[in-house]
């Protein structure tokens, strides 16, 4: 995709990408990504004619690791920037674009900056705190690409207790909030008293169908298998996106850039291990300094739905739109071994209490699978973990909708319409073609056959049909005077 690296061009679909793309490793900690093309009026109002300094209208960035940090779970730490928020790239935006209407706008006498208190969708009772850097520079060599002058933003998830100590503190000056041409909204209460106001006007409804998953191989690699086929499969769907005609990761690359082989079992091996978890967990190494949970494998869904993919619709505002370059494809995951019940005893603890996240094998399930929810609610997708897998075959997008409906799941529309294989560059053909390829050189196809077949195939020379020919050629020559001329030696004998 050719997108603009003019920050005037950032939409809201934009910015849920660039957050993606550093969640899964595109960008390193130290640089920024922008999130909006603009400040909102409301703030250059507020601030207009005060002492401690007026908001600009200019557009808003972010430091790439602090970002990571609020997309870490709840509770598990990023790095030495502390403990994750949960947040996902939606829940960001969302935070950031209520910034036009913002609950409360403080000065932190401390750092010298305005601070501004909102909602987000699916806070939960939560707010957000968004910190304005308006005198911190950047340097230009960090800002992935994009130009221009900006203010500097991150995202803070407070809870009540938080928020509660927060107000309290002296050096928090609350502002009053001004809003031109708007007499309707008053800047009367209190900001502890908004907690308990009912979010959920401005919240995008969940779906009762609604799948929270992830097929993510960040940390794997693989290699085309060279032993014998499992002899149990059992069937899953990997998300890929498209790219001449050809198949590659979601997010991060394969090593050298390579496109994912079809119609042949490709082998996982495990990445590159990076330090445990302050916790103890094993951890591997991700693109841009991040670290990953350890559980090796190829990680493929039971139905062709992952909706941490989807992109903002416009018409809306609700991020459930299937990406235009991206295809599902159905799988062949090996299955002679049975790895649940090993996988599910990682995750009990040393008092017997089972902790969800722990569990997973800290090995390739070779010759295998087992299935690990991220979310340990029962309603959830299921990964299917699996130490080989083989693209079987691509889905048109009749076919996902077809599969999603029969398991009760609405399918998600597309970028830009519904697109047939053809009008993504890929057909069936190649995989179809790599079939006949293994049957041709499957020695049980040929162990049953005569010479005639053998030589039909051929497989083997068929020497007397080769002399007839050389003695036909030697007529020839010896009639021919201009062949007839040259020495006997040139005309081989039988």
């Amino acid at each position: 995709m050719n997108m603009s690296r003019e920050i005037e061009n950032i939409t809201d679909e934009r910015a849920e990408e660039l957050l993606q793309e550093a969640e899964y490793g595109y960008y390193y900690d130290s640089t920024y990504i922008p999130m909006r093309k603009d400040t909102p009026s409301v703030l250059i109002a507020s601030t207009k004619g005060l002492e401690t300094g007026e908001i600009k209208n200019l557009p808003m960035i972010t430091p790439v690791g602090k970002v990571r940090q609020a997309m870490t779970p709840e509770g598990e730490y990023y790095k030495k920037d502390g403990k994750g928020h949960g947040l996902d790239p939606s829940q960001i935006v969302s935070a950031i674009r209520n910034m036009d209407n913002p609950k409360r706008l403080f000065w932190e006498k401390e750092h010298e900056r305005y601070a501004v208190l909102v909602s987000y969708d699916g806070s939960k009772g939560k707010q957000a705190l968004i910190p304005i850097d308006t005198n911190k520079n950047t340097n230009p060599d960090r800002m992935n690409g994009y130009q221009g002058g900006a203010y500097n933003i991150a995202v803070s998830v407070f809870n009540q207790e938080k928020l509660s100590t927060y107000v309290a503190n002296s050096n928090h000056v609350k502002i009053d909030i001004k809003i031109e041409d708007d007499p309707q909204r008053g800047s009367s209460g209190s900001a502890l008293s908004l907690l308990n106001e009912s979010s959920s006007k401005n919240n995008i409804s969940q779906n009762s169908e609604e799948i929270k998953s992830e097929f993510a191989d960040e940390n794997t690699r693989f290699s085309v298998r060279e032993e014998d086929p499992p002899k149990n499969t059992v069937t899953g769907y990997k998300v890929f996106r498209v790219k001449d005609g050809k198949l590659y990761p979601p997010m991060v690359a394969n090593p050298g850039g390579a496109d994912t082989p079809v119609g042949v079992w490709l082998n996982a091996d495990v990445g590159e291990r990076a330090p445990d978890s302050k916790t103890g967990r094993a951890q591997v190494k991700g693109k841009g300094g991040m670290s990953l949970s350890f559980r090796p494998g190829w990680h493929l869904g039971d139905i062709p739905r992952a909706s941490q993919f989807d992109r903002m619709n416009p018409e809306t505002g609700v991020k459930d739109m299937f990406p235009a370059d991206f295809v599902w494809a159905e799988c062949d995951c090996a299955a002679d071994v049975d790895y649940q019940d090993e996988a599910m005893s990682y995750g009990y603890t040393d008092n017997g209490k089972f902790r969800h996240a722990y569990a997973g094998l800290p090995r390739v399930p070779e010759n295998g699978y087992y299935k690990y929810r991220t979310n340990p609610r029962p309603d959830t997708v299921p990964w299917i973990i699996t130490g080989a897998m083989k693209v079987n075959r691509i889905l048109s997008d009749a076919e996902v909708a077809e599969i999603l409906t029969k398991n009760g799941v609405t399918p998600p529309q597309r970028q830009g319409g519904n697109k047939t294989l053809e009008d993504l560059g890929l057909n069936n053909n190649h995989i179809k073609r790599q079939d006949r390829f293994d049957e041709l050189f499957d020695d049980d196809y040929y162990e049953d056959m005569d010479d005639a077949d053998l030589i039909r195939h051929h497989l083997v020379v068929d020497h007397a049909a080769i002399g007839e020919v050389l003695d036909r050629t030697r007529d020839i020559a010896l009639h021919h005077p201009t062949i007839a001329s040259l020495s006997s030696d040139a005309i081989p004998r039988r």
